[in-house]
């Protein structure tokens, strides 16, 4: 006991201070903008990430469940980095396309199912829907540290997490425009996140070039979809039909991948069966 209490003291003396900064870190946005701009702008970006996130949230969540049970198996077994690539792989596939869709025309969807006074909501889903991307991949994949008990990188990490947002938004607020205040804060977190992400890799000894890999093929099947909206855009076409032809993209998309990846089918009926 008292040999497991020394080996496993950085819980409770670091690791609860890491997770304090992360609690602080994702509360801190909403104040800051409530601090510095209107409440209507506050509410604009309450209610934008709020329906950014749910989904990504609800289904990394998932993961991370079935992912952190089996990653410390995985480490003794020798087998974490194939464990890591199949999970980077599965988060990748689920979350790219939609994320790209909403990066293209989140504003025009937007103001055709809320109408048009939550453009701006729809505004700041674009800024900040990339960052989130970012975030919905390394969330699952952060709970290997507290597995490789490399506790004192989650604390460095969270400092670095808190101090970037903080700074953005401080930013942000002292020029006086919202959009320049998110702008900042997602490319801030784009990094944070993408280091952190990049760390797990190494942490489990994949092959970056299987992570680029994984990252061009997914690109490469959204490109076709994102050409037409592009277009559709720049031609002003009405923001009704951009929307329904993007609902009917992330539908075609989703039905191709259920057929054809044993991954997703596996992902879903866990899902279901929660």
């Amino acid at each position: 006991m008292i040999e497991g209490l020394k080996r496993y003291r950085k819980f409770p003396l670091v690791d609860s201070w890491s997770a304090l900064l992360n609690i602080v870190s994702w509360q801190m946005p909403t104040f800051l903008l409530a601090s510095f701009f209107s409440p209507t702008i506050t509410g604009f970006y309450s209610f934008g990430f709020q329906l950014l996130q749910l989904p990504m949230s609800f289904i990394g969540s998932s993961i991370s469940q079935v992912f952190f049970q089996r990653a410390s198996k995985a480490k003794s077994e020798g087998t974490l980095a194939s464990l890591v690539k199949n999970v980077f792989r599965l988060l990748v596939i689920v979350g790219m396309f939609p994320i790209l869709i909403l990066t293209i025309v989140g504003s025009d969807v937007f103001s055709t199912i809320f109408g048009r006074a939550w453009t701006e909501a729809g505004i700041y889903v674009q800024i900040l829907s990339i960052w989130v991307f970012i975030w919905f991949i390394s969330s699952p994949l952060s709970t290997l540290y507290i597995v490789m008990e490399k506790q004192q990188f989650g604390l460095k990490y969270n400092l670095i997490n808190f101090s970037t947002r903080l700074l953005s938004l401080f930013l942000g607020g002292f020029l006086g425009d919202a959009r320049i205040a998110l702008s900042l804060f997602s490319v801030s977190g784009i990094f944070v996140y993408g280091y952190l992400c990049l760390k797990m890799m190494l942490y489990s000894d994949v092959e970056l070039s299987h992570v680029k890999k994984i990252i061009f093929s997914n690109l490469t099947l959204f490109v076709p979809a994102g050409l037409i909206l592009v277009f559709l855009k720049l031609a002003g076409i009405n923001q009704l039909f951009i929307t329904a032809i993007s609902f009917l993209l992330c539908i075609a998309y989703y039905l191709y991948i259920i057929k054809m990846d044993s991954q997703i089918q596996v992902l879903l009926n866990f899902i279901s069966s929660k």
